[in-house]
């Protein structure tokens, strides 16, 4: 408000209070005395804003949804459409307030119509902002390597996921260096569907591949993406709505996952909780969703979810930032939740949500590259991602227990597996990061330091055996 002394422009401006709020202004036109003028300006909620504050409401609902997906009557997105309440209530307050400045003071009736179209602009534009944001946008990451016909299945059954009102989804299929001809079937499989397919000339591993679209998530300004592994079968056609309603109910949730069961055996879960046990340097699994659920309330901040049907909030995405790379696959969704959280972020489950995935009778049925690529990450993500109050001796104990997985291979009679998982350790202990390469051996230092410790780790495995 701009008023005028003896030809001297004087600036008087409310600023946010809780009552209405006085101003001792000075009255212009050659007046040579103080008056005290009452100028009452409401702007919603019986509050007074000044300029700048509204400027900063109508920022605040031009940024993107992060939660426009919320059903009817759950509570409004934090979105423009506030802003534009409070303008409304704003414009009818100061209807009604007295003026502040006499009628013959023609610049500050000219202040106030500026004002007044001011606020009718904001208005406008958070209108239009929370009209943008009642659509939230999901990407779903689809990764293939040499397993077209198995992407394709995936696929079709994504498309036939029921989306709530308001949502949309686009499906992104990275092929990540397949071989020709699956990439070729897939190409051809994927010809007239609604998905993008991006063809990528080498592997990314499974952090890699999906950065691609996580960053294009980031940068086109989707609300949510979606990992879904090429091999994962939905329960139902609403896994996806699950999600939604469950990041919908905690703008804190930063990660989701569906309860996931064997694919052969769709009756035996085997996971529905996972949680961080800094203290042992281990993972807690939940046994039954009962116990999952029961854990879920005390330890919420140790919870992790796997990446096999991770939905992701893009907004967390930003500030805890993307997979990590170093690890090419495995662990990442472990390293990835514990980032999350360590910036008040958390990860939730969806109990009612089922995906089916295939899972090997045996541990020592996968090729040797997963316990290169096991013991590795392992080492990675305990050393580098356990709280400081539970690091001491910390590299020693991860050594041990390294060590100790590799002797258990060569006592159970799988040396192949056995020296895979020792490559691992040495990388770790190089920084060699990234794809595995094994077609060498680890250093003479490293296998002198396992056999040295084959007679106590000997003892121990026959005293399992013996208590099984």
């Amino acid at each position: 408000m701009r008023l005028r002394w003896r030809g001297l422009p004087v600036l008087a401006r409310p600023v946010a209070h809780d009552r209405p709020h006085r101003l001792l202004v000075r009255a212009g036109g050659g007046v040579r005395r103080w008056c005290q003028r009452v100028c009452r300006l409401r702007l919603g909620h019986g509050k007074v804003a000044d300029p700048p504050a509204l400027r900063n409401e109508v920022q605040e609902g031009d940024r993107p949804a992060v939660s426009a997906h919320r059903a009817a009557g759950e509570g409004k997105p934090r979105s423009g459409a506030g802003a534009a309440a409070q303008l409304r209530g704003g414009r009818a307050a100061s209807r009604g307030a007295p003026q502040a400045v006499p009628g013959s003071d023609v610049e500050a009736d000219a202040d106030r119509r500026a004002q007044r179209a001011v606020f009718r602009a904001a208005r406008g534009r958070a209108g239009a902002a929370a009209g943008a944001q009642r659509v939230s946008r999901i990407l779903v990451s689809i990764l293939n390597w040499n397993g077209a016909a198995q992407t394709l299945g995936c696929v079709g059954d994504l498309l036939r996921q029921q989306l709530p009102a308001g949502v949309t989804a686009d499906i992104l299929v990275v092929d990540n260096g397949s071989k020709p001809a699956d990439a070729d079937a897939l190409a051809q499989g994927l010809a007239g569907l609604p998905v993008t397919l991006r063809r990528e000339a080498v592997n990314h591993g499974f952090a890699g591949g999906h950065n691609l679209a996580v960053t294009r998530a980031l940068e086109e300004g989707y609300a949510f993406i979606w990992l879904v592994n090429s091999d994962a079968v939905m329960g139902s056609d609403d896994v996806l709505a699950q999600l939604l309603s469950l990041m919908a109910a905690d703008d804190r949730c930063g990660a989701a996952s569906p309860v996931l069961a064997i694919l052969d055996q769709p009756e035996k879960v085997y996971f529905c909780g996972n949680f961080h046990d800094w203290a042992s340097l281990d993972t807690q699994r939940a046994r039954t969703i009962d116990d999952a659920r029961a854990t879920a309330g005390q330890r919420r901040a140790h919870q992790w979810v796997p990446g096999t049907a991770m939905l992701l909030r893009t907004q967390a995405l930003r500030v805890a930032g993307k997979l990590d790379e170093r690890m090419f696959a495995y662990y990442e969704d472990d390293e990835l939740c514990a980032r999350l959280a360590a910036h008040g972020w958390h990860s939730a489950v969806a109990y009612g949500a089922r995906v089916l995935h295939a899972m090997p009778r045996r541990e020592t049925d996968r090729p040797p590259y997963y316990f290169y690529l096991m013991a590795r990450n392992y080492l990675i993500f305990w050393h580098g991602s356990t709280p400081p109050a539970h690091r001491r001796r910390i590299g020693l104990k991860l050594l041990d227990r390294a060590l100790y997985d590799v002797n258990r291979l060569y006592y159970r009679g799988f040396p192949e597996q056995a020296r895979a998982a020792l490559l691992g350790v040495e990388d770790f202990m190089r920084r060699r990061y990234g794809r595995p390469v094994l077609d060498r051996s680890a250093g003479f230092r490293l296998r002198a330091l396992r056999a040295l410790l084959w007679l106590p780790h000997l003892r121990v495995l026959r005293r399992l055996d013996r208590a099984a």
